[in-house]
């Protein structure tokens, strides 16, 4: 696969049908874009069912994919979160929580212990809404105004989703630490 490099020209040998691009995409993809599904979805045969569709939503729109609107990646990325926030809305969601608005610190030395995929299983704790409002402003960077039009609700509800989400991972980080379950021995 020497001739294709860079991602820009594994896009263009995509849009000519050639199969080796094509794997190549694949390959060089996955990974980020698998992690970008498994941020959003609540278990790992779901992220890759949402990988798998976004895949094949790439492939079908890749004639439309334009190098100066953005980057291949960033185009990718968009696909798959629409469509494992589209998955997720497909579900019913009654999770209801208690208010989380009062919250005790917690301890910075604690946290320089905590493990990636601990804080990964905190924030898939997370209520689906509260999760999906999270990962869109926390991680993907969109502004409340992009949230609410991606997920159909007020710019309001938005800030109020994260505030939330913010206070349900203190509480979870504060059980997490009172246990001292992420703690390692040295």
């Amino acid at each position: 696969m020497p001739k294709y490099s860079d991602i820009l020209t594994i896009m263009q040998g995509c849009k000519e049908g050639d199969p080796v691009a094509q794997k190549a995409l694949v390959m060089s993809c996955s990974e980020t874009l698998y992690t970008v599904s498994l941020r959003y979805m609540r278990h790992e045969a779901d992220a890759q069912d949402v990988l798998q569709e976004s895949l094949i939503k790439v492939f079908r729109a890749i004639q439309t994919f334009d190098p100066k609107r953005g980057n291949a990646m960033g185009w990718m990325r968009r696909i798959v979160i629409n469509t494992a926030l589209k998955q997720i809305s497909k579900r019913t969601h009654t999770d209801e929580i208690e208010d989380y608005y009062n919250y005790e610190s917690i301890d910075p030395e604690a946290l320089s212990d905590l493990k990636a995929e601990d804080l990964m299983e905190v924030v898939m704790s997370l209520p689906p809404m509260y999760r999906k409002v999270f990962n869109l402003s926390v991680i993907d960077g969109y502004n409340h105004r992009e949230i609410g039009d991606l997920l159909g609700i007020n710019e309001s509800t938005s800030r109020s989703n994260l505030a939330r989400a913010k206070c349900f991972l203190r509480k979870q980080l504060l059980k997490l630490e009172n246990h001292e379950s992420w703690v390692t021995a040295k």
